[in-house]
């Protein structure tokens, strides 16, 4: 928990002063949204790098994998709930991105969506995501 603290007074340092920053999230909660909208806001150019996969079961497995080997654990409800949050908050935070990029890593790593600097966008299928699927998690957000 002090490292969660620490990481999210630095990252309101960099945006206060201006200072480029990375950082990773789930995008399960409002407060990383909201801090990609003041950095949005404050002039930043914001890229977001989406990862997901194609089943909260697949997420659930890999957390186990991990924490068998001995990483951290993650709860199979808090799993399948920020999976769910994750994927309705894909459509939040995509007008604050001057880049966007969804990839898919279900087996392997595949873009699936990418809007760039200029508006541009572009959607390619795979597998596990049609263009409808792609088309819902972005919630209209994909211009034909």
């Amino acid at each position: 928990m002090e490292a969660a603290i620490e990481a999210e007074k630095l990252r309101e340092y960099y945006l206060a002063h201006r200072k480029d920053f990375t950082f990773e999230t789930v995008l399960s909660t409002f407060r990383n949204i909201d801090l990609i909208r003041r950095a949005h806001d404050a002039g930043y150019e914001v890229t977001c790098v989406f990862v997901l996969t194609a089943s909260p079961d697949l997420n659930y497995f890999r957390v186990r994998s991990r924490a068998l080997s001995g990483g951290h654990n993650v709860e199979k409800e808090t799993v399948y709930k920020r999976y769910d949050k994750s994927l309705r908050n894909i459509a939040e935070v995509i007008p604050s991105c001057t880049e966007f990029r969804i990839i898919d890593n279900t087996i392997l790593p595949s873009t699936i969506y990418v809007r760039r600097a200029d508006g541009q966008e572009f959607a390619f299928e795979n597998e596990y995501w049609t263009r409808a699927d792609i088309e819902a998690l972005l919630a209209s957000q994909l211009k034909e």
